[in-house]
């Protein structure tokens, strides 16, 4: 009987297939270009310049192999995965009015669909991991486990250019969210504001010294 190499590389555990826990931080301010600035957290949501949400997977992978015979094969397997999923959540107080407090409630909704979607792309590569694994037959236990590995590393690289494009579609997407839209027009409208301030007071100066 041999142990499947993966597991010393990954947390093997034989409780559940798939767990997920939720987490939160707080995000501060009173108007929609406060809280989209402070919604932020170091990795995992569309890009590193700007991560409203992340998911850690970590996979779950308990293996057993026997000799049956001419083949060795697995007699138990079991790949799951826990998955920590962050997101933000209004700091008391914060928020401003109702309809602000709306908005940002749609965009969390928003944010945890997406990071939703993800675990389900895991879940998908990791299923379709363990039927290749269970269909497996080596003539030796090492060259089974082997062969096991492998297929994990491949799912997973595919689950990682599979999350990617899923994350390059939802770009364009969070842009088209109310309080992202509203905190947009809020920047623009302070930045005009600012230039036409500038060009006043260049005016004034040039009036002045005239």
């Amino acid at each position: 009987m041999c142990s499947f190499a993966i597991v010393s590389t990954m947390n093997a555990s034989a409780k559940g297939r798939y767990s997920t826990t939720y987490k939160y931080y707080s995000v501060s301010g009173s108007s929609a270009a406060s809280i989209h600035r402070n919604t932020h957290v170091p990795t995992g949501f569309f890009s590193s310049e700007r991560s409203y949400a992340k998911i850690i997977m970590k996979p779950k992978i308990v293996a057993q192999m026997k000799k049956h015979g001419k083949y060795c094969r697995f007699n138990r397997l079991n790949i799951g995965a826990h998955f920590t999923i962050r997101l933000p959540k209004l700091s008391r107080g914060a928020g401003g009015n109702k309809n602000l407090r709306r908005k940002f409630s749609s965009f969390v909704a928003f944010a945890k669909r997406h990071e939703q979607t993800h675990r389900s792309i895991w879940v998908k590569c990791l299923s379709r991991s363990e039927r290749k694994i269970r269909a497996l037959r080596k003539t030796s236990c090492r060259s089974l486990d082997i062969a096991g590995a492998k297929i994990i590393e491949r799912e997973l690289a595919i689950c990682a250019r599979n999350n990617n494009r899923f994350d390059k579609a939802e770009a364009r997407r969070v842009v088209r969210q109310p309080l992202v839209r509203a905190a947009i027009k809020q920047v623009k409208t302070s930045r005009r504001r600012t230039v036409s301030k500038r060009r006043t007071t260049r005016s004034r100066t040039r009036t002045n010294f005239n």
